[in-house]
């Protein structure tokens, strides 16, 4: 894809044209902070040169790749991204960094270092093959940790090829997540409104284990109303999971469609503003076992909040 012109956009003339003749010259180009939003990525940078005839006729022409050279460091790990946990059900956890290489050598070795809420930290020795710009997203060992409703993923990068990195300034993020919502009843109403398109419509409940325990066996009318009683008799981690088959949701393009888990009267998870795909964790404290741990996302637009009322 065309960037930018280098010598404006008739280009440099060229005075001597004999045969044999040899031109050379030097361009500079700043690079932008961004290309519409996105960051320029310099390893996929090439060079297209072309001699013309005038302002149209183009004789010949080739592109090149761009040789990355004077790199300021050269072990430079940089840290881009602690992932989001969503709403999150449970005592263990395991959270995901995004690593990039700004270094010129490889980078083949990084200690992370992470915890949840300042406790029981970690480290992790990553080892791999990372060329300069590139980057990797890793899943980092299950850690423990003692919820505090909004919680804290805090982590640090060190050692990059057992050095010590030339760049800390970018060495350490955290990220912020919330305890899921509790069901304080095993006895939870579900209650689901179609939209336009209501056979578009899926839904399941799974426990910590994935095992499905309730799921919609039938195929919806369009803008209609549906109502089911679940039960929960063990403590534990579950996840509500909602489809929609065209990736639009159920709210609030084609229908006001929406969906809502409620517990002693009191709406604790609710939505319809989403895509594809929506999860959505709870975590039974009114059965009989100890809650176990499962992870859960939440995009578009949701409500949560414990059976209880508070938030």
């Amino acid at each position: 894809m065309l960037r930018d012109f280098l010598t404006g956009q008739w280009g440099a003339d060229i005075s001597t044209t004999t045969a044999g003749t040899f031109y050379s010259n030097t361009f500079t180009y700043p690079i932008p902070a961004d290309y519409n939003g996105i960051e320029p990525n310099p390893t996929e940078f090439e060079v297209a040169v072309y001699i013309a005839e005038g302002q149209e006729e183009v004789l010949t022409g080739v592109d090149v790749p761009v040789a990355i050279t004077n790199i300021p460091n050269t072990d430079n790990a940089q840290l881009i991204a602690v992932g989001d946990l969503g709403a999150y059900c449970g005592y263990f956890a395991t959270p995901q960094v995004t690593i990039k290489n700004m270094g010129s050598d490889t980078l083949t070795s990084l200690d992370i270092t992470y915890n949840i809420n300042g406790s029981n930290s970690s480290i992790y020795k990553w080892t791999g093959s990372l060329d300069f710009y590139q980057q990797e997203t890793i899943t980092l060992p299950i850690i423990p940790f003692v919820t505090a409703g909004t919680n804290t993923i805090n982590v640090s990068t060190s050692n990059p090829n057992g050095n010590t990195d030339e760049d800390p300034i970018d060495d350490s993020g955290s990220s912020s997540f919330t305890d899921a919502p509790e069901a304080t009843s095993t006895t939870i109403e579900f209650e689901l409104k179609t939209d336009d398109y209501g056979n578009e419509t899926s839904w399941e409940v799974t426990d910590d284990l994935g095992i499905v325990l309730y799921s919609s066996n039938t195929t919806y009318a369009n803008n209609t109303t549906y109502n089911e009683t679940l039960n929960f008799p063990e403590n534990g981690c579950y996840t509500f999971t909602i489809n929609d088959a065209y990736g639009d949701g159920i709210c609030c393009g084609s229908g006001a469609g929406y969906y809502r888990l409620t517990c002693n009267s009191v709406i604790f998870i609710s939505g319809g503003g989403f895509g594809k795909v929506e999860e959505r964790s709870f975590e039974e404290t009114a059965g009989t076992t100890a809650a176990l741990d499962h992870t859960s996302s939440s995009t578009g637009s949701t409500s949560t909040t414990n059976c209880d009322g508070t938030a």
